[in-house]
């Protein structure tokens, strides 16, 4: 599924607008947190959703701040059930300085990436963003980050791993840093206004549908369309995407369903199956084609089977007085006379298959 990305610095009509969007308020305000590493325990990973960002420094004690020398840096917040996600806001450590180049913790915040997950494993969940362009000079000093998925997990993750070469302007290891952490979006299956809108029950997947316009992520089921997946296919078409044409062969013309395209009282003489497209008299000429080929195959497994008995009876009835001709003895060990018993052999297949023709003749 494709995530929208938008990042970039947020005006105060942005945040007004964000926060009257979803009336329940910050998601993460308050929630379980974690970091791979704190600096000491008065800047713990719960400072970040703490809704305190007034002061954007250690000293304010408002942020969480990993240790020095990390080649990694993961924090994360659980918001304690799965989200219909709109938006993640993020304010960086500032140090209480103005915010551009000259900056030190500008370069700290390069290259960081955000997910959404239902898991706190940051690979199986939606790669939200990943900062690839930023410099020290435009990275912005409040991130908004777009990313209509469903999760209930927010990760932000950055790394200085020593066998990657990072831009210039980047810092030596990786940090956190991060001052507050908000998350803004509905509860699963909500939208809109005051998120008092319900998502399509006609949606592919129920209960998903983008927070802000209600729109379907995935699609619609079978026999709708639209955005919001609340029209039906137009006259003629069914199935996923109304890709599929209904059958002409209906008993009552364009009466089908629009989901599956099965007619619904029935097909027109010689037709048949759910949609009406079998051929009748078609498929009864491919039955008898079908019947006749196991009645041959029959017969032929009829003849072997007469063919073995009927050596078997030879056999036996082949005592050692009656095969002179046949064997000739040499020292205490009989040898067959081969020459005797093909001739005798082929006299015999020669009476079953005339057997053979004479049966078949009859059948015909």
């Amino acid at each position: 599924m494709n995530t929208e990305i938008d990042v970039g610095a947020l005006s105060a009509m942005d945040t007004v607008f964000l926060r009257h969007l979803n009336f329940s308020g910050n998601l993460a305000l308050g929630k379980s947190t974690w970091q791979s590493t704190s600096f000491d325990s008065t800047v713990g990973p719960e400072k970040a959703v703490d809704g305190l960002n007034s002061v954007l420094s250690f000293d304010g004690k408002q942020c969480s701040i990993s240790l020095n020398g990390q080649t990694t840096a993961t924090w994360w917040v659980f918001l304690g059930e799965i989200y219909n996600i709109h938006t993640v806001v993020i304010y960086p450590r500032t140090g209480g300085f103005v915010w551009n180049s000259a900056n030190q913790f500008t370069s700290r915040f390069l290259g960081f990436s955000v997910y959404v997950s239902n898991t706190t494993d940051k690979n199986s969940g939606h790669l939200c963003f990943k900062d690839t362009a930023y410099t020290k000079s435009t990275i912005p000093a409040v991130a908004n980050i777009s990313c209509p998925v469903h999760g209930q997990y927010v990760i932000y993750y950055n790394d200085r791993l020593p066998d990657i070469s990072y831009p210039t302007g980047y810092s030596k290891y990786a940090f956190t840093d991060l001052c507050e952490v908000e998350v803004y979006g509905c509860k699963a299956g909500m939208f809109g206004l005051n998120c008092q809108k319900k998502c399509s029950e006609n949606c592919l997947v129920t209960n998903q549908c983008k927070a802000t316009t209600g729109e379907c992520e995935d699609g619609c089921k079978p026999g709708w369309k639209g955005l919001l997946c609340n029209k039906v296919c137009n006259l003629g078409y069914y199935g996923v995407d109304c890709e599929k044409e209904c059958s002409s062969f209906c008993k009552i013309s364009r009466d089908y369903k629009h989901v599956n395209g099965s007619c619904k009282e029935g097909c027109k003489a010689g037709w048949q199956g759910q949609n009406c497209l079998q051929n009748q008299s078609q498929e009864d000429t491919a039955w008898q084609s079908r019947f006749y080929g196991v009645l041959a195959a029959l017969f032929v497994c009829l003849a072997i089977i007469k063919l073995l008995i009927g050596i078997i009876i030879m056999l036996k009835r082949m005592r050692w007085k009656n095969v002179r001709g046949f064997l000739v003895r040499r020292s205490v060990e009989p040898v067959w006379d081969i020459n005797n018993v093909i001739t005798s052999m082929g006299h015999f297949l020669k009476t079953v298959t005339l057997d053979m023709k004479e049966s078949f003749a009859k059948q015909a």
